[in-house]
């Protein structure tokens, strides 16, 4: 969509990786603001962004994608907003496989949040269906690895292409290492 409007896909590609992590960073930052403060909070952002693999991030990849939906995924998860979790995590999902691992934080957080395995004055059946009602929420990001499989079957006629194509990164990889010599 940015294409159309800028007109070159390179430039359209670096936009969208520099606002996606310019907006992750805003995420990560309350996120991490959270528990820890604000200080803490900006050394986060400052030693993210000097990692020597934070490239990627201002690079034409999904790497700064990813960090947006993932960030903001957490942050709504950790705020108990399922339903907005579940829909950043459809995205995070759609943008990498991995984007499922946001379930897991959520079933942890909503445990937490429903005291499900600390005794209080509710039943355990009252706590259980208290983690019931939010399950829709958090299963969210399955539709998203869905989509992902899907659009993987269109482009290449097989759901789980994307093995195949990280299997051919991962050969490049070692050629590469053995050539310098690593």
């Amino acid at each position: 969509l940015v294409r159309f409007v800028v007109g070159n896909t390179v430039q359209s590609g670096l936009i969208v990786s520099w606002l996606s992590y310019a907006a992750g960073c805003v995420y990560l930052y309350r996120l991490a603001a959270l528990d820890y403060g604000e200080a803490v909070a900006a050394k986060t952002i400052w030693y993210l962004s000097i990692f020597p693999y934070a490239f990627f991030f201002g690079s034409v990849m999904t790497e700064g994608l990813f960090f947006l939906t993932t960030a903001a995924g957490l942050w709504h998860i950790r705020r108990h907003q399922w339903y907005a979790a579940g829909l950043w995590g459809i995205l995070a999902a759609l943008t990498r496989m991995h984007g499922l691992l946001l379930i897991g934080a959520a079933a942890a957080e909503l445990c937490m949040e429903q005291r499900l395995f600390t005794p209080d004055a509710r039943s355990l059946w009252t706590r259980i269906k208290g983690v019931a009602v939010k399950l829709p929420a958090l299963l969210l990001p399955l539709l998203g690895a869905a989509g992902y499989l899907m659009l993987n079957e269109v482009v290449d006629g097989n759901p789980f292409a994307f093995t195949i194509h990280q299997q051919h990164w991962s050969q490049g990889f070692l050629w590469i290492s053995r050539t310098l010599g690593y």
